[in-house]
Parts: C-alpha cells; structure tokens; sequence
C-alpha cells in the first residue's frame, strides 16, 4: 500500500465507521414496526429549538394522557376471558396478587377460575414514538412498545413475573432521537397468594370419605363383635338342663 492510500485509508476509515453508525442508529425500527412503514420526517432526528419543543411535547402528552388500569382476568373453560378493575387505595397505590398453584396438576373446568392481575398503561405520544416501561424492584423488569400512527401505544404487565413485594412503574419516551423525563408514574405491592389445587382438593376429600367409610365399617364390626360376646345365647346343654329341672317341678 503506498503511503497515499494509507492516509487515506486512515483518514476515511474512521469517518466511514461514523457515517455507517449515525446511520444505522438513526434508521432503526422502533420495537415492533418495520423502519420503512415510518414516515421519513419521524425518523429525523430533531436538534436545537425543534428538541426541545418535542421534550416539552412528550413530556405533557404522557402527564395528560396517562392511563393506568391494573385488572383481574377470570379464564373460563371455554375459553372466554372476562376483566374485572382493580380500584386503587387511598393513597392511589395498588394492591395486587402473584398467584401459584401447590399441590397435584389442576383439573380445568372444575371448582376454580383461573385468574391473573394485569397492569394496562395506556397513553399518547408522537407517532412512532418509543416507550420503555421499567418496573423498579429487587428483579428490575423492562417492557417496551411503539406508538401507532396516531401516537397511541399501550403495555401490559402480567403481576405473576413481578417480585413480590413494593414496586414502582417507571416510564420513558423518545421520539426522534429525543426523550421525555423519565416518571414514575405509578406503585403497588404486589403478594404471593399460593392456592390449593382442584385436583388436590378432590383427592382429600376422596381419601377424607374412605377413611370415613373404613372407620364406620372397623367400627360396625367391633361392636357386632362385642355384641356377640355379652348377648350370645346359652350354650344348648344348659337349655336341656333347665327343661329337665321345670319338669321335674
């Protein structure tokens, strides 16, 4: 190599690597959309006066908009799925349940509904716009999402993969390379609730009634037994010696 295309190769390298990665980073899809369904003007990353109106912008969406709903879905055997709120507390913090089954392989569609509490957030954004959830615990949990066209974007946080204990909801926009304040948008305790199986039950209560029915029946004989032995009747050679007396009287 002469010593020209070595400067040059030394000079363009770097700048070359620059380029390659300002452009990749700044074409990456959002999670979940395909970077050519977003239109070019939301894919530009914004500087100076336009940045800090879109800080400001994102920043007052998520305080207006933001919509939290933890609910509890109720599974029935057919397959059906039904919702039921979850109301806050006083101090607008919520209570909410990670539940396990103990015991033998539950039986579906006998005895219980299986259920989950759900966190729903909800809100609006730029479109386009990249959400990040972190649920701020012992075991720090990220969720992502991408607003739609009309800057809508929802997330949902299923309670059973949280640790138990306090928890605090952080969240997180960025819309063309600039991001709102990262808020704390919510807390609740989450507790571990263990059930009993179906199945476990069922097999209790079926041994529960044979040991019942195996004691009746232990029972039962033992008293026939002693019935038995204090109500037997003479033996007969005591019968024929009564006879003979009350006929010799």
């Amino acid at each position: 190599m002469s010593i020209y295309r070595l400067i040059i190769h030394n000079a363009i390298t770097p700048l070359g690597i620059g380029i390659c990665a300002m452009f990749v980073f700044a074409t990456q899809p959002a999670h979940g959309v395909v970077v050519n369904d977003i239109p070019i003007e939301w894919r530009n990353y914004a500087i100076g006066a336009e940045a800090v109106e879109i800080a400001n912008r994102l920043n007052t969406n998520l305080s207006e908009s933001l919509v939290i709903q933890p609910v509890t879905e109720f599974y029935a055997a057919d397959g059906a799925i039904s919702r039921v709120p979850i109301a806050p507390s006083s101090d607008k913090s919520y209570l909410l349940y990670k539940r396990s089954t103990v015991g033998l392989q539950p039986i579906a569609g006998i005895g219980q509904i299986p259920q989950v509490d759900v966190i729903d957030f909800s809100g609006e954004a730029d479109p386009y716009a990249h959400v990040t959830l972190s649920i701020e615990s012992a075991t720090p949990i990220i969720q992502e999402s991408t607003a739609d066209a009309t800057g809508d974007w929802s997330i949902s946080v299923v309670v059973d993969a949280l640790p138990a204990g306090e928890n605090n909801a952080d969240i997180q926009i960025v819309s063309r390379g600039v991001s709102s304040d990262k808020h704390t948008i919510a807390s609740f305790t989450v507790i571990a609730l263990q059930q009993v199986s179906n199945s476990t039950w069922l097999f209790l209560i079926g041994t529960g009634f044979i040991v019942l029915i195996a004691l009746v029946v232990i029972n039962f004989y033992f008293l026939l037994k002693r019935k038995k032995q204090y109500y037997s009747p003479p033996p007969v050679a005591e019968i024929n010696d009564e006879l003979a007396e009350t006929e010799e009287k």
